[in-house]
């Protein structure tokens, strides 16, 4: 499935937050949405999976538009994981993966053998088997995480759609979920906010700053120290990893434009 956002402006509490955006992502590439905060990834993310109507603009699968498409058909279609607001799910961690196969239910019956399969999978996937049984308020941020993306995997989406999927995860769950992520062969997008896990992962970089789309591309081309600078106000300085020689990236801050105060 190939994503494409043409010419999408959304407002939202009497302005615009997103602008005039658009993009490609092609089948099966996973695309890294990079910007400072508030610049409007999470708001465009939302516009996908029809969270934020866009105002202006088509957002298209497969050259289809999500908003003139059944809701259940585009739930079907699209895996969400969104940041986490749901701290204070009054159920176990398996019940709310199971939540990810509800757009393919019918009616309320029990949960079908295959659900269960498919839900136990995904917990396995994300190393979180053993939190089973836990209740999903009771669990640290991290492991809230793990527990939403076997969510969205247990939806079985053609389109994964990730807001910050590496909030609140220590390093080396970081690298795995990047890894469990771009293993899928689903086509992404992920709003992510650690440079360097975009440069070693995503097949593309999108950059947002100020509501608007500055630059695309793989992320080689576009993670210049000219373009980190104008984007994200730090010197940056690009390197090659010593074992696999893809590209890395070394940040300093700018000096200080706060005049110093006169020697007395």
């Amino acid at each position: 499935m190939s994503l494409d956002v043409v010419g999408v402006s959304i407002d939202r509490g009497g302005r615009t937050v997103v602008s005039d955006v658009g993009f490609q992502v092609p089948r099966g590439r996973f695309a890294g949405l990079i910007g400072p905060n508030g610049c409007g990834k999470s708001t465009l993310l939302g516009g996908c999976y029809r969270a934020h109507r866009p105002t202006t603009g088509e957002i298209r699968l497969d050259g289809r538009d999500v908003w003139r498409e059944p809701r259940r058909r585009v739930a079907q279609r699209i895996a969400v994981m969104a940041q986490d607001n749901a701290a204070d799910f009054e159920m176990d961690v398996f019940d709310t993966v199971m939540l990810g196969r509800v757009p393919h239910q019918s009616g309320f019956g029990a949960d079908s053998a295959s659900d269960v399969a498919i839900v136990d999978e995904a917990l396995a996937r994300v190393g979180a088997t053993a939190l089973r049984h836990r209740p999903f308020a009771a669990l640290s941020g991290g492991e809230r995480q793990r527990v939403l993306l076997a969510r969205a995997l247990a939806q079985q989406g053609e389109l994964l759609v990730l807001d910050e999927p590496t909030n609140h995860l220590d390093l080396a769950f970081q690298l795995d979920i990047m890894r469990i992520v771009a293993g899928t062969g689903l086509t992404t997008v992920a709003a992510l906010h650690d440079l360097n896990l975009a440069a070693s992962t995503c097949d593309l970089v999108l950059v947002m700053a100020a509501g608007r789309l500055v630059a695309r591309g793989h992320p080689d081309d576009v993670l210049t120290p000219e373009l980190i600078g104008d984007v994200f106000k730090v010197g940056a300085r690009r390197l090659r990893h010593p074992d696999t020689g893809g590209l890395l990236l070394a940040f300093t801050p700018f000096p200080s434009s706060t005049p110093e105060s006169p020697e007395r």
